[in-house]
């Protein structure tokens, strides 16, 4: 067993994030102080599991790298008003500092709504997001769980997309913010866990990918890696050979089961060889 702790897919009444979209772990101490109690009491619960590998989280669970593109203004300021941590980072320097950087007239904190996505100030907060994450949140689930039992072993899953940033406007192409710099694990942390769908390294705009440039993806994905995990092996919790997810109806996909076929009969292979292996995350 490889257990995922915290997915906020519902969220309890008092927090503040947002199901997935936005979550407030990587921007409120007090959230994630809880949620370090949740892993202090999982991991002692399980401890002594013969059969449990590691227990693991994800970006997705503690990170607000996604604030819908689309979103209002006004929403943009009521979640501004609760991403403490990030308010924080920002009075290290001066307000106009931040507004010359990112061509805004901005003169005070309570006049800037979060970053919108896309941005040059969304990059600033992917930088801070980052660098939180190291620093902060992994090591303080880290110290938590060791709390709860020292013989639980801990996993996080990396990001391994890229984000795009139109620094020169939405009709030239975006430069592409990568999260390299948070792959290599802090201690504590023994296993790497990442994903992959055949969309890795495409142009999301709902064609297909050959099982051959698929699987050319993968290789490259875990070439990199490897120069980056420091030596840590690597579990793919998502292996979306499918790509099934949902509300995603733009993602590149293979073409039908021979091509889903040709593509596992290499990529397999490849897990076999590079990975401690993978898990299915599909709704069919």
């Amino acid at each position: 067993v490889i257990l995922r702790v915290g997915t906020l897919e519902e969220l309890p009444e008092g927090i503040r994030g947002r199901p997935f979209i936005a979550p407030y772990l990587s921007l409120d101490d007090q959230e994630l102080q809880v949620y370090g109690d949740l892993f202090r009491e999982t991991a002692k619960r399980v401890s002594g599991w013969d059969n449990l590998l590691f227990l693991f989280f994800s970006w997705e669970d503690v990170s607000s790298h996604i604030f819908e593109s689309q979103a209002g203004l006004e929403s943009r300021f009521a979640y501004m008003r609760g991403a403490i941590a990030f308010r924080d980072y920002l009075k290290q320097q001066e307000i106009s500092e931040w507004s010359e950087r990112w061509q805004t007239s901005y003169r005070s904190l309570e006049e800037m709504p979060f970053p919108a996505y896309g941005s040059r100030a969304y990059a600033d907060f992917l930088e801070f997001a980052d660098e939180r994450l190291m620093n902060v949140i992994l090591p303080a689930v880290a110290k938590a769980a060791r709390q709860g039992s020292s013989s639980v072993r801990l996993s996080y899953e990396i990001r391994v997309d890229s984000e795009p940033i139109w620094t020169r406007g939405l009709d030239s192409e975006p430069d592409w913010f990568d999260h390299r710099r948070t792959w290599n694990l802090i201690p504590g942390y023994g296993v790497v866990s990442a994903y992959f769908s055949p969309n890795w390294g495409t142009v999301n705009r709902g064609g297909f990918v050959t099982a051959e440039k698929a699987s050319e993806h993968l290789r490259s994905l875990l070439e990199e890696m490897g120069e980056s995990v420091a030596g840590k092996p690597v579990f793919f919790d998502q292996f979306n050979f499918a790509e099934p997810t949902p509300n995603f109806p733009s993602n590149t996909r293979l073409e039908g089961e021979d091509e889903i076929a040709r593509f596992l009969e290499e990529s397999l292979d490849l897990l076999r060889q590079r990975s401690l292996g993978y898990a299915l995350w599909a709704f069919r």
